[in-house]
């Protein structure tokens, strides 16, 4: 500006080219272990999340829901949030919950101030009794007092500078927390302050604090903001992705090839998409039998030929973890053979009744393992599946299941139980007849 217009630059521009210039905005988020990929498909969605940012930043508090699957890309999507609103100079206090913390009131409320609300420029202005109201979130005294103050302490940051609030995994959140950010928005919501708060959470109420229930209600009614419901890919958004993540691909059957077997593989799931191509990113040697597929004499449901990327795996018996002994069992009944659910198969497999096997797998699609397609249940994704078999249980279990499957398979005559029998004979690689 100065060379070419004769002009100086205002405060604003130069304290934005300030942050860019000494990577303020993205250290103010989060450090990445690696480059993210870069955001594909969701144009609309995506437009209209940025949408509630830019318009919190530019004055009246905004409210920003994202829900979705494990995997689906709610983390990312609040990073990405978090550094515009780093970029528009705002001050940034997140939380990330864990499980544990639902059952300890004001945990996130705790993080987030001790996460730089306390100490934001702004904060000072406070009423002395208000700062230490809140920094006693330890042993609040009345839920409605703490929620005022924390709107008065937001409204005196926000007269100095924007002010953003993230909650990741919102679900794992204490309630008397997510109350007190409700109200405090709700106090707010005629004001011109700039604030901004961006919440995720897993898809679905089973489980949740009723106050996280509230506040989704609240979004776009009483709270100023949108609620988003992150979906897994369609096939051609990951392929979009599955494309610009790999350089090393370059043939274009080959590309098209890859992009059909990562989504069958993936079902969609942004997170496995991404680590699956890390992991062949890494294993250069197996990419030319990544992209033979199907094997010779094989099916679209061969396994792949490569380990599942050790992040994958670790997120999925993560989830895992969190269901029930009877539940896990069902699972692994499942996950033998290929994606279709055979439902009298597994009750014998685990000698549960059928009624119970059907409860099982309702429980496990609300938890996002299996899908139900209208006329049966299937596994969410392949790559679950395998995991499950290989991590879940120790290979003489998983091939003495496969080969009890066999043989009550080998009773029925249908089609489909030939078929799915013959899938089995390969994956056991038994010599039985078919």
């Amino acid at each position: 500006m100065a060379s070419q217009l004769g002009e100086r630059p205002g405060r604003a521009l130069s304290d934005l080219a300030e942050r860019v210039r000494s990577m303020r905005w993205r250290r103010s988020t989060a450090l990445r272990a690696v480059e993210e990929p870069a955001l594909v498909g969701r144009e609309a969605l995506y437009r209209e999340a940025f949408a509630v940012v830019e318009a919190g930043l530019r004055g009246g508090p905004r409210t920003l829901l994202v829900t979705g699957d494990p995997g689906a890309g709610r983390t990312r999507l609040l990073v990405e949030c978090g550094e515009r609103l780093a970029l528009g100079g705002a001050v940034l206090a997140s939380a990330r919950p864990l499980e544990s913390d639902r059952e300890s009131p004001w945990s996130t409320l705790r993080a987030l101030l001790r996460g730089g609300l306390l100490r934001a420029p702004g904060s000072t202005a406070v009423d002395p009794g208000v700062l230490a109201a809140l920094g006693d979130a330890a042993t609040p005294r009345d839920a409605a007092e703490m929620a005022t103050a924390l709107a008065a302490l937001l409204r005196a940051i926000a007269d100095e500078q924007p002010v953003g609030i993230s909650v990741d995994d919102a679900h794992f959140a204490d309630g008397p927390s997510l109350g007190a950010l409700e109200v405090a928005l709700g106090e707010l919501r005629r004001s011109p302050s700039p604030v901004v708060l961006v919440v995720t959470a897993l898809h679905g109420w089973d489980g949740m604090p009723r106050e996280l229930v509230r506040l989704s209600a609240a979004v776009g009614r009483s709270l100023p903001g949108s609620a988003l419901r992150l979906e897994p890919f369609t096939e051609e958004e990951a392929r979009l992705l599955v494309l610009g993540s790999s350089p090393w691909c370059q043939a274009e059957a080959d590309r098209d090839r890859l992009a059909r077997r990562v989504f069958f593989e993936t079902a969609g799931n942004p997170f496995l998409i991404v680590t699956l191509l890390r992991g062949l990113e890494q294993a250069s040697a197996l990419r030319d039998e990544v992209l033979t597929w199907p094997p010779p004499r094989g099916t679209i449901e061969a396994p792949l030929p490569i380990a599942v990327p050790s992040l994958a795996r670790r997120a999925i018996m993560g989830r895992v973890a969190e269901l029930d002994r009877d539940t896990i069992r069902v699972l692994q009944g499942v996950s033998i053979g290929v994606s279709r659910i055979d439902v009298e198969l597994v009750a014998a497999l685990t000698g549960a009744s059928r009624d119970a096997v059907l409860e099982r797998l309702a429980l496990l699609e609300r938890r996002h393992f299996v899908t139900f397609d209208g006329e049966r249940y299937t596994i969410a994704a392949p790559l679950v599946a395998e995991v499950v078999s290989i991590e879940g249980l120790p290979p003489g279990e998983c091939r003495s299941l496969r080969i009890r499957a066999l043989d009550l398979l080998a009773t029925r005559q249908d089609p489909e139980s030939r078929l799915f029998r013959a899938q089995l004979l390969a994956l056991t690689g038994s010599h039985r007849a078919p």
